[in-house]
């Protein structure tokens, strides 16, 4: 697949595959410029596919938003459908997770009660939430110091205490972003994308796996790198979807 709106830019994006089609939604900007100041990500776009591969432009599901939308990710919850998004605090800070809600995936309302504010006081990164559910239970986890999350209902959320063993990184490793999270064959994994990791400088996707929901997730022997050979940034933020009962990186 390759994609490009007719019109404006398009960022990190997420699918999502309900009723035989596929949504493609990602961080839009009405303008092309990229040396404009007015260049803003404060919308969501949708395309839409019947095969996976041919995608026709929607528009803005979520149209001149107040702040701007960092890449977001879409789940099913009980009651409709979610989709959370980083964004910022009053004061600035990108320590916050915004949701939306929709019964059709076409229309989305921001539910600001839904509101997640990382709860350090310090000026952390907390950006966008990857979902599963295993046992009634919806487990979330985001890019961010505060990344574990777990909910009943998958729109009411509370800091979980989970663990992801990251010994085998530098310790001035900065940069370790989740970017997709999931039950396999009943195992969990976590994709992770991290900057400068085994004497590549450029960004790379590895593979965490555990027996337990909110792990510790430890690096997956067989197959740790997914990719990442070179120095551009290129390979962000690799994710997966599931279609129907197939699982589609």
């Amino acid at each position: 697949m390759i994609y490009k709106p007719s019109t404006g830019k398009i960022k990190d994006n997420c699918m999502f595959f309900a009723e035989g089609k596929f949504y493609h939604f990602s961080m839009y900007s009405k303008t092309t410029n990229y040396n404009n100041d007015n260049v803003k990500y404060n919308n969501v776009y949708l395309a839409i596919s019947n095969d996976g591969v041919h995608f026709a432009d929607y528009g803005c599901v979520v149209e001149d938003f107040c702040q701007n939308v960092w890449a977001m990710k879409v789940y099913r919850g009980q009651d409709a459908y979610y989709m959370n998004s980083g964004s910022f605090t009053e004061d600035g800070r990108q320590a916050v997770l915004k949701f939306w809600k929709s019964n059709d995936l076409l229309h989305w309302e921001y539910c600001p009660h839904l509101d997640l504010v990382a709860p350090s006081d310090q000026n952390v990164r907390l950006d966008c939430m990857n979902v599963f559910y295993h046992d009634n239970v919806y487990y979330g986890f985001a890019t961010g110091d505060d990344p574990s999350w777990i909910s009943c209902d998958g729109k009411n959320w509370n800091l979980a205490n989970g663990a992801i063993d990251t010994l085998t990184l530098p310790q001035d490793q900065k940069h370790f972003e989740i970017a997709d999270s999931f039950e396999h064959d009943g195992k969990f994994y976590l994709l992770v994308g991290i900057f400068g990791h085994l004497g590549h400088s450029g960004y790379g996707v590895y593979v965490y796996t555990s027996d337990n929901p909110l792990g510790p997730y430890q690096p997956a022997l067989d197959n740790y790198r997914l990719n990442g050979t070179t120095l551009r940034w290129v390979n962000m933020w690799e994710r997966c979807f599931w279609k129907g009962e197939d699982l589609i990186a």
